[in-house]
Order: C-alpha cells, then sequence, then structure tokens
C-alpha cells in the first residue's frame, strides 16, 4: 500500500527527471541483489516475490494513469520537435527549453575556463550579467543554476573540481563495498544505498538541488549511513588483535 501510494504521488508531481531517475534506480536495486556476490553463510536473496509486486504496482499506476503520463511525455516530443525543426530560439519557453538555454550557456562559458572554472558561487551574477530573457524565470529574475549538477560543478569549479568530487565518490563507494564484503552492512542494504545513488547520478541531469535544504537533509542521511560504516570498517588496532596466528 506504501509502494502504491508513493508511486502515485511521483505520477501526479509529473515531474520527468525523477521519473527517468527511477527508470534507472528500480533496477539496481534488482540487479545489486542479483549480482552481487554474497558470504556463504548469508542466505540467498529471492526476487521473485518482489519483483511481481512491483510489477503488479507498476500495472496498475499505468492503466489508472496512462492519459496522464501519455499527455506529459508527448507535450515534451512536441517542444523537442520544435528545437530540432526550428531551431532552439523559436521554441516557446517551457521548462524544458529553459533547460536547454542555461546548458547552451553554462557549456559556453565553461569552455571560457575549462580548467579552474568561474569559481564558486557565480551562476546566478553571470546569468544576470547575460541580460538573457531565456535565461529568467516567470518573476523576471534570472536562474540561480544551470539545472545540471554535473555542468554546475564543472562551471564553477572547472575539470579539476569536478575530478576531486569524482574521486570523493568513487572512495565512498569503495569504502561502502569493503564494508559488504566485511560483512558490515546486508545485501539489501548495499541495494539501498546503490540505487539511491543511482537516483541522485541520473536525476542530477536535469536539475541542481545541492544547496537547497530539502538536498542536504537527504545527502545528510545517505551519506552519513555510508560514512557510518566506513569508520566501523576503518580500524586496524582491531584488525590487527583478531588476527589469528595462520593470518599474522
Amino acid at each position: 500500500l506504501g509502494i502504491l501510494f508513493y508511486t502515485q504521488g511521483l505520477i501526479i508531481s509529473q515531474s520527468r527527471g525523477v521519473w527517468l531517475a527511477l527508470f534507472f534506480a528500480l533496477p539496481t536495486i534488482f540487479l545489486t541483489l542479483k549480482f552481487t556476490r554474497q558470504s556463504k553463510k548469508q542466505p540467498k536473496v529471492s526476487l521473485l516475490m518482489p519483483l511481481a509486486a512491483v510489477g503488479l504496482v507498476l500495472a496498475l499506476i499505468l492503466a489508472l494513469n496512462w492519459d496522464t503520463i501519455q499527455s506529459r511525455v508527448s507535450t515534451e516530443q512536441t517542444e523537442l520537435g520544435t528545437v530540432v525543426s526550428e531551431g532552439l530560439d523559436e521554441a516557446p519557453l517551457t521548462s524544458s527549453t529553459y533547460r536547454l538555454h542555461l546548458w547552451e550557456f553554462g557549456l559556453n562559458k565553461w569552455l571560457e575556463r575549462p580548467f579552474t572554472g568561474w569559481g564558486p558561487g557565480t551562476t546566478h551574477a553571470l546569468v544576470e550579467a547575460e541580460n538573457n530573457p531565456n535565461l529568467k524565470d516567470h518573476r523576471d529574475v534570472g536562474f540561480d543554476h544551470l539545472h545540471n549538477a554535473y555542468l554546475e560543478v564543472v562551471f564553477q569549479l572547472g575539470l579539476v573540481g569536478i575530478m576531486i568530487i569524482a574521486l570523493i565518490c568513487g572512495l565512498m563507494v569503495s569504502k561502502i563495498m569493503e564494508a559488504f564484503r566485511r560483512q558490515r552492512i546486508s545485501i539489501y542494504f548495499l541495494a539501498f544505498l546503490f540505487s539511491n545513488f543511482m537516483l541522485i547520478a541520473i536525476y542530477s541531469l536535469t536539475d541542481f538541488r545541492h544547496l537547497h535544504w530539502n538536498w542536504r537533509f537527504y545527502w545528510l542521511i545517505i551519506a552519513g549511513c555510508a560514512y557510518a560504516f566506513t569508520l566501523m570498517t576503518f580500524r586496524p588496532h582491531l584488525e590487527r588483535q583478531n588476527r589469528t596466528p595462520q593470518e599474522a
């Protein structure tokens, strides 16, 4: 019932970015459960019932909301068709074309300073300085971000910044896998974390919520869990004490 209620809320929101993110995040759960190697002591994971439940919920949601989904997708196709046939400048300003204008602006500005970027917090000032109506919202105020987290990072911090962030993310994932191998976390929690990382990665293609309070609270929970298990894993003095004579 909870899954049904949550999924219906997602459909009502009509957020295509979230739909796309979930399209990749949900399979990540099952792929992690299916293909991640576990200890022989842990029981095998049965996916038949969860897959059947998810399939039933999706079928019901699609049946109840097919007109809404079809209308939202067809609108997107019409907008993109106009962009392809007549050009971006001739297309009406919608949530999609706003993003395309911002991405075009961000990419061109980033190419001026590809390695170090323009500096933290410079996006809004540079958008305002452009004085382009295509880069302003309905209040005639310039956007304060580029609606793409990856572009936002290279725009402000350059290639150096995004490489550092990628290194941090890679280190976090490796430490999570280390915690799993040491049986600090279960396969279910591993699937939960990986699906959330996938959700964040895909959603960040069309938005940038990383400086907003709703993102910060969400990330504090997810990253806090990952970091806590990393701290549990990194205890070299206990590892040395627990070694058997054969291992020593």
